[in-house]
């Protein structure tokens, strides 16, 4: 099976030389990438969705060359990550969305520090969601201007306090907080455009990645009452998000049509996952019962189809229109635009993915295998849940075996019929696990200042927890006083020194007292508000651990503090676990947000 599995590389690599060889390189392309949020392959008008308006979409897919086997992991980090490296998620410690396994390490160089080495300018708008802190934000992992939202959605226990789509306060390329006025989707396709106007006479790589439309489903009235009469329709505010988000792709398009860079510029478009809020499911058939999901059965989480297919759409320059078949994946991404743009880099060689230039530019068949999987704990497991895929087979947790062309609600399991073909696949899936289970050994160290009164901020979300307890992994969770399991963070003190540690109940920016409820939120569209609540009445002390450090401090409730601080600790340069906890009455905590200060 190696030898099958290096010869199926080697044809593809073969294919790919021989392509830019006769072609030669196309340099100086510009690069807009759009990917958004939980949005499913059936969320789309040309993909057959009858409810939906997406008008805009659907005219660059009839100019474009669109996948129809085209898969991503089954959650947002992971692919996020492998569209970033061209390797799989689990290779490069992204397989959760939280816990401090959305990180990507810093050892893997990303497609954006591979543009900018080749002269390009770079930029992210949006979601991020590889981590939050020094190493791993969007500017030390390539891009020049950002702007963006920690954690993995608005709202969310890293973001910034009180943010609810609408006039809220990101992130840009210095770290710093940027109040904004608007929509979240109008926000972030405007500043995208911006950068687009002040580098239209050089060569760029600009991302839209939209926090839209994952939940919660926030959005103006104008665009979810065209669907609120619809009983077909699940959720009319994700479906609002999505014609939303089709609107501002509009105006982007003729932003480069008017700028004259419509011609210089490749535009791609895909989702990160199955849809999220696009359908309700049979709970026999994992099939949809209410919306449209392409036929395809399960959502957002699956190995089924519905959890990891999505669309691609890629629009070269001159380029016929073309639909494929091809078993294509997130992976490939980066490979693919490194060959189409021209870039050199020597990065190709360890990524998993291959090149799908030949695919796009002469409709070349490569064969090949994919696997996805789902894992949603603090280590890797390979019992999980798993899929390979090889063409339109399936094989399901190593046990099941469909064929999606001719069953595409893989209802019928034909591993039986078929021994041979499921033992080459479980083969498949043993040397991957083999080859991306070695993450397991590793975490992303978050880094502490270097530079006197320098801060960063940590917080639960990003706590490791072996077992695996629920976790306080957005805003309104901590209004109903959930609690975060005690944890641990891992921290990289990079030169030795004096530290302040500041223990928070409530994100730093809110100002908000230990033992105080957290006020209510305004009304937005809809009629959405954040509740107050989350008032812990009693603290007994807490306790911070790290290295050689370990020290209690009590809490007296009626000092009314904001913070429990651990002054001028002194730490040797080196990486280490550091506990922060609570105490309560009862029991004992894990600290929502740890503020970190260099004396």
């Amino acid at each position: 099976m190696k030898q099958t599995l290096f010869l199926t590389t080697c044809l593809a690599l073969t294919c790919n030389a021989q392509y830019l060889m006769a072609k030669g390189n196309s340099k100086n392309l510009n690069v807009v990438f759009i990917m958004t949020d939980d949005q499913g392959y059936g969320d789309l008008g040309f993909t057959g969705n009858p409810y939906i308006k997406t008008p805009n979409l659907d005219k660059l897919a009839s100019e474009s060359c669109c996948f129809t086997n085209f898969h991503t992991g089954t959650t947002s980090a992971p692919t996020r990550s492998g569209i970033m490296t061209g390797k799989y998620c689990n290779a490069v410690g992204v397989w959760h969305t939280i816990q401090g396994r959305s990180i990507l390490e810093k050892q893997h160089v990303t497609i954006a520090e591979i543009f900018k080495g080749n002269g390009y300018k770079t930029g992210l708008f949006g979601k991020w969601h590889l981590g939050d802190n020094e190493p791993y934000r969007p500017a030390d992992r390539g891009f020049d201007k950002a702007l963006w939202h920690k954690g993995g959605g608005v709202g969310q226990t890293p973001d910034y306090w009180l943010n609810d789509y609408f006039d809220d306060t990101y992130f840009n390329e210095n770290d710093e907080p940027v109040k904004q006025e608007g929509y979240c989707t109008d926000v972030f396709f405007g500043k995208a455009i911006e950068f687009i106007k002040e580098n239209k006479n050089k060569p760029f790589f600009c991302c839209i990645t939209p926090n839209a439309p994952h939940g919660p489903y926030h959005v103006s009235e104008k665009y979810a009452k065209q669907y609120r009469n619809n009983p077909n329709i699940p959720v009319p505010e994700f479906y609002g998000m999505i014609t939303n988000i089709d609107e501002n792709f509009g105006i982007l398009m003729s932003t480069l049509k008017n700028l004259n860079i419509d011609k210089n510029t490749i535009v791609i478009f895909c989702t990160d996952n199955g849809t999220a809020g696009g359908v309700r499911l049979d709970k026999k058939t994992g099939l949809a019962d209410k919306g449209y999901n392409a036929g395809m059965r399960g959502v957002k989480g699956d190995v089924f189809d519905g959890g990891h297919r999505t669309p691609l759409v890629i629009n070269i320059p001159g380029n016929k229109p073309l639909v494929t078949s091809q078993l294509a994946g997130y992976i490939d991404v980066a490979p693919t635009l490194i060959e189409i743009c021209g870039l050199k880099t020597s990065e190709t060689e360890t990524m998993d993915g291959i090149s799908l230039a030949s695919v796009i530019n002469e409709d070349k068949t490569i064969d090949r295998y994919l696997i996805a999987d789902t894992q949603r704990n603090e280590f890797l497991s390979e019992e999980t849940i798993s899929c390979v895929m090889k063409g339109n087979w399936r094989l399901i947790n190593k046990k099941q075996l469909y064929n999606v062309a001719l069953d595409p609600g893989e209802q019928k399991d034909m591993a039986d019929g078929n021994p041979g073909l499921v033992n080459e696949l479980k083969q498949v899936y043993d040397e991957w696990w083999v080859k991306t289970s070695k993450a397991n050994e590793r975490m992303s160290h978050i880094n502490l200042p270097t530079e006197k009164n320098k801060s960063t901020v940590l917080n639960c979300h990003d706590m490791h927890d072996p077992l695996n307890r629920p976790s306080v992994w957005n805003q309104n969770l901590m209004r109903t006083d959930m609690k975060p399991a005690p944890g641990s963070w891992a921290i990289e003190v990079k030169e030795d020194g004096r530290y302040n540690f500041e223990l928070y109940r409530w994100p730093v920016e809110s100002d908000l007292k230990l033992t105080e409820a957290a006020q209510e939120g305004e009304e937005i569209p809809n009629g959405h508000k954040y509740k107050a609540g989350g008032g812990i009445k009693e603290y007994t002390g807490a306790k911070l651990t790290i290295g050689g450090y370990s020290k209690k401090i009590k809490v007296r409730n009626a000092d009314k503090k904001r913070c429990v601080e651990f002054s001028n600790i002194r730490l040797k340069k080196g990486m280490y676990n550091m506990e922060a906890h609570f105490i309560l009455p009862a029991d004992t905590i894990g600290a929502y947000y740890i503020k970190i200060t260099k004396k």
